[in-house]
């Protein structure tokens, strides 16, 4: 995932397409590489339900928020470079080689079962995880067309759309939604897609960029969102989790949107240079691989979710670093 969030342009407190790698950015990406396969494992889901509201249901909703942001971060210097159409068939390019890897899982499975009522729609928004990079494309696509308008009503777009999304969400949790649209918005499709949750959080991470408000805000200040978007967000998850008496899932909550902008900040802000050398394709590949590692693991181990995300990144993390290499030597097919 990294590259679908760096792709063109390098990050440093000058902004994101100044001389050298930050690599807090690149921490950050691996991070939330990790907090995903964390999330995708059900970590600690099978144990204390505060554990999972916490974490898998909670704090963990902020990963892919933060990628989203940083690809638009990033999107900015390849607007302004006039390269933005690279960077749009790059991510086509990827979505199409690892829907095709991908294709035994949402393809040839659907159609020996005789199921192929969701081939259309995950060929369109993307096979479980890939919606991502589904997602990443579309809100490129809208950003370049917003950004005609300035950044006043791309900055308006993006919380109404955003806004619409989540309403959207808790339509669906609170039994709001007609029946014919209750199956598309359990799968996702409905409100985790590149209009309503794509698009909002890429065009703020675009809008950072233009403003570099990485230099414009102060550390205090940053800290200080973060903190409030946290709490916000606990008590957003304890909220609905104490009206409906169990536990729903939310592919989108409301206060992502305060919480996962500071936490971009906060590592442009760290612009930390030094530390070990890790490819900047690392996270990308860890996103990339490890669902391909837990659908063998489910179909062969019987384990809890605490082991499953321990034998899940055992697996995926190596596999990534191959990953990593091979796509050097075949010069950028898979990453």
């Amino acid at each position: 995932m990294v590259q679908l969030s760096q792709s063109i342009g390098k990050s440093t407190s000058g902004g994101p397409a100044a001389g050298h790698r930050n690599a807090s950015i690149d921490t950050l990406r691996i991070l939330a590489a990790i907090v995903v396969v964390a999330a995708h494992s059900n970590f600690v889901c099978d144990g204390a339900v505060f554990a999972c509201l916490s974490t898998v249901n909670g704090s963990f909703r902020l990963a892919v928020p933060i990628f989203l942001l940083i690809s638009g971060y990033y999107f900015y210097s390849a607007l302004k470079a006039d390269r933005h159409w690279t960077w749009v068939l790059k991510i086509a390019r990827l979505y199409a080689v690892w829907m095709t890897i991908y294709s035994p899982f949402w393809l040839f499975d659907a159609i020996w079962q005789n199921d192929i009522g969701d081939i259309p729609e995950n060929l369109v928004f993307g096979y479980f995880h890939l919606w991502y990079v589904a997602a990443v494309g579309g809100a490129a696509l809208m950003t370049v067309f917003m950004s005609r308008f300035g950044l006043r009503w791309m900055m308006l777009a993006a919380l109404v759309l955003f806004g619409f999304g989540v309403l959207l969400q808790y339509a669906l949790n609170y039994g709001f939604l007609p029946d014919r649209l209750i199956y598309h918005a359990i799968n996702g499709w409905l409100q985790r897609n590149f209009i309503f949750f794509g698009f909002p959080l890429f065009a703020i991470g675009f809008i950072i960029a233009a403003m570099k408000l990485e230099t414009r805000v102060s550390r205090n200040l940053a800290l200080g969102v973060l903190a409030s978007g946290l709490v916000l967000l606990i008590l957003e998850v304890s909220a609905n989790y104490l009206a409906a008496g169990k536990m729903h899932v939310f592919e989108i909550y409301a206060t992502v949107i305060v919480g996962a902008p500071a936490l971009l900040i906060l590592a442009l802000k760290t612009n930390w240079q030094g530390g070990p050398r890790v490819s900047p394709k690392f996270a990308e590949a860890i996103f990339f691989v490890h669902v391909l590692v837990l659908n063998a693991l489910v179909a062969l181990v019987d384990a809890g979710s605490g082991a499953l995300m321990v034998l899940c990144l055992a697996i995926t993390l190596p596999l990534a670093a191959g990953l990593v290499w091979l796509d050097q030597q075949v010069k950028g097919v898979f990453l």
